[in-house]
């Protein structure tokens, strides 16, 4: 399953890009950059669950992919993303968790917020403004040998894209739109989904007395805050070698329905 959901995830993209493709307007452009960052977003759930082993059984196969489909195109080194995202479990919302380091005692992620403090927020993301989110998964000391490999993958997707796109439009104007809305959506749609999804995983107003949320939303808060049932993250972290899409809600303690919905924890978090 975690397969098919990074397949689904490459096909919303290219049919954004033959959208775009046929109708290079500024409405289309701004609709598909909006989508392409939900399909951001989501494969950083496949590098997730690539850097636990269960993208693929054969490891090998699972790294390739990982790379090849989820790291890369995001500009991530998935070797360094996977040390990050387990030092992550090992310490997690401590001074050894590589991903609650950059947001300690930042005023942007002392909760509850305001309406105005979340709009705000919101328009920093999607103006490009809070681009460092971008590079959470990056926040690890480098050995000379892995700086080298980090910079191949920070770069290397842009002239593939490039490329791949000139070569099946021959158009040259539209390679370079493409290129140009996926390093946009990186930096402002992805940003913000991230900032979403991290305060509902781990911060916040908490309802329970624990560490992390499980999480059920309808099909369309799914697709754009929390792809492929990645809103189980409490039961993640109490397994964390075990797919999340085979768990079953039914069986489910204390779980929460909706973000932005009526009585959705969003409006925990935004007062």
């Amino acid at each position: 399953m975690n397969r098919i959901y990074l397949i689904f995830d490459w096909i919303i993209i290219v049919i954004c890009w033959m959208l775009l493709h046929k109708y290079q307007s500024l409405a289309i452009f701004l609709f598909t950059l909006f989508i392409v960052g939900t399909r951001q977003h989501a494969l950083i759930n496949g590098e997730h669950d690539a850097s636990h082993g269960v993208l693929f059984k054969n490891q090998t196969l699972n790294k390739f992919i990982a790379t090849l489909f989820c790291s890369w195109p995001l500009g991530h080194d998935w070797d360094n993303f996977k040390k990050y995202h387990l030092l992550h479990h090992r310490f997690l919302n401590t001074d050894f968790d590589p991903a609650y380091v950059p947001i300690k005692n930042s005023p942007d992620w002392i909760f509850p917020l305001s309406k105005k403090q979340f709009i705000m927020l919101t328009l920093r993301d999607m103006f490009g403004l809070s681009f460092k989110i971008a590079t959470f998964y990056e926040n690890l000391p480098l050995r000379e040998r892995e700086i080298k490999r980090w910079l191949v993958a920070k770069f290397i997707f842009y002239p593939i894209l490039f490329s791949l796109i000139y070569l099946v439009t021959r158009n040259i104007h539209f390679s370079f739109l493409i290129t140009a809305q996926w390093f946009l959506a990186k930096y402002t749609i992805m940003v913000w989904l991230i900032r979403i999804r991290s305060i509902v995983e781990h911060f916040g107003t908490m309802r329970f007395d624990r560490q992390s949320r499980d999480i059920k939303v309808n099909f369309i808060e799914g697709f754009i805050f929390l792809p492929h049932k990645v809103g189980l993250h409490f039961q993640h972290h109490e397994n964390p070698s075990y797919p999340t899409w085979k768990f079953k809600y039914n069986e489910i303690k204390n779980l929460e329905y909706g973000l932005f919905t009526r009585n959705g924890i969003m409006w925990d978090i935004i007062k």
